[in-house]
C-alpha cells in the first residue's frame, strides 16, 4: 500500500505506524532509525513533535544502563532530546525530556570519568588530561568535577608542566576551598 500510493495520507499513516510498531515491540534501534527517516522526509507532519520525542526516547531506551558499556546511543539520545527541548519548549513532554537530558549527561559524564581514571591509574597522563578536560568542558556542573579537576592538575604536575598544574590548582582552590584534596593541592602548589 505504502509503495503503491506514496502520496496518499494512508501511506503516511502506514509509515508512522511501522515506527510505532518497532517501538511497541521494544525494537528501539529500529524505531529510532524509522523515526529519524520519517522526521527527515515529513518535517511538516501534524504530529512531528511526537516523532521527535519518540526518536530521542528510542535511542535512550536502547542505551545500556551500565556506564562501562558503549554509550553511542545515549549520546544520540542526548542530542535528540536537546533538539526536542529547543524546538518544543512548551511541550507536554518537556519535563520528562529535561529529566532524561540530565540523566543522559550524568551517565555520559560517568563514562568519560571512568575512561579518564583508567588512563590516570595507568600513569598515561596525556590521555587522562584529554578526558578530564573533555569532562570539565562538556559536562560541567556534575558531581565528578571536583575529583576530575584535581586529577587534571595532578596529571599536569606528573608530566612536569608546572605552569598548567598551577593554573588548574589555583582554579581548583577557588572552586573547592573545602575539598578533601585540599592538603594535596596545597602541598603540590608549595613545591612548584
Amino acid at each position: 500500500m505504502k509503495n503503491n500510493y506514496p502520496k496518499s495520507d494512508l501511506a503516511l499513516q502506514a509509515e508512522i505506524k511501522i515506527c510505532h510498531a518497532y517501538f511497541d515491540d521494544d525494537k528501539y534501534l529500529e524505531s529510532a532509525e524509522c523515526y529519524k527517516g520519517f522526521k527527515e522526509l515529513h518535517p511538516s507532519y501534524a504530529e512531528i513533535e511526537f516523532v521527535y520525542y519518540r526518536l530521542a526516547l528510542s535511542y535512550y531506551l536502547d542505551s545500556p544502563k551500565s556506564v562501562d558499556r558503549d554509550q553511542t546511543n545515549l549520546v544520540n539520545a542526548l542530542s535528540d532530546f536537546t533538539e526536542f527541548e529547543k524546538f518544543f519548549p512548551q511541550s507536554k513532554y518537556i519535563a520528562e525530556v529535561q529529566e532524561k537530558i540530565h540523566d543522559s549527561r550524568t551517565r555520559i559524564a560517568k563514562k568519560e570519568f571512568l575512561i579518564a581514571n583508567f588512563y590516570f591509574n595507568r600513569g598515561e597522563y596525556k590521555a587522562a588530561i584529554y578526558r578530564y578536560n573533555l569532562l570539565l568542558s562538556e559536562y560541567s556542573g556534575m558531581d565528578l568535577n571536583e575529583e576530575a579537576m584535581y586529577k587534571l592538575g595532578f596529571s599536569y604536575y606528573k608530566l612536569n608542566k608546572p605552569q598548567k598544574a598551577q593554573e588548574v590548582f589555583t582554579q581548583f582552590l577557588e572552586k573547592y576551598p573545602t575539598s578533601k584534596f585540599l592538603e594535596d593541592v596545597q602541598e603540590i602548589l608549595a613545591g612548584l
